[in-house]
């Protein structure tokens, strides 16, 4: 609705005149405040749901169990059991190993994740019998040809042995041919 000027019969007068791209500019953005508040409700829900599945440790270990299985043919997990898989998820993988993993299964198959989620599972594996495994001692070393000073046990000298030193390096020199 505006006010239009219009000169009628002579007279200049204003009227209110009825503009046709208003109202459908009007009834555009009504549609799109409804449209918006309705992306609104379902973005919140999404984070809600995204937010639980994250910090639920049962739907987590669900979630990496699903994959796990297809790792051992009879569909069991494999031979460490559920208890390790608790701790996996809890300990190795933790919240934002799991919405990665997550994230990579709503854009791949279950074929390429039950071999990324294998191979993680056996790398904790091997992290963990490693950390439990106390390393092997060093192996003995050759004695090595350099000797230090120390291993020399050498006596301090005097300065006249000093200078016979001296004069016997500088006689064995004259004779050195190089």
């Amino acid at each position: 609705v505006a006010l239009c000027h219009f000169q009628v019969r002579g007279q200049g007068s204003w009227i209110q005149c009825l503009l046709t791209i208003n109202m459908m500019l009007e009834k555009m953005f009504v549609v799109e405040w409804f449209w918006l508040l309705l992306l609104l409700v379902i973005t919140i829900y999404s984070f809600i749901t995204w937010l639980t599945r994250v910090l639920r440790t049962s739907s987590s270990v669900r979630f990496v169990t699903k994959y796990l299985s297809v790792v051992n043919e009879d569909g069991s997990l494999p031979q460490e059991g559920k208890r390790n898989v608790v701790t996996f998820v809890r300990d190795y993988l933790g919240n934002d190993g799991v919405f990665l993993l997550r994230i990579l299964a709503t854009n791949t198959n279950d074929v390429v994740m039950s071999e990324l989620v294998g191979s993680v599972w056996k790398r904790y594996i091997d992290y963990k019998n490693k950390a439990v495994k106390p390393e092997p001692p060093p192996k003995e070393t050759e004695p090595s040809l350099d000797l230090t000073l120390d291993e020399l046990e050498l006596e301090p000298m005097d300065t006249k042995t000093d200078d016979l030193n001296i004069n016997k390096i500088n006689e064995l020199d004259e004779y050195h041919i190089a």
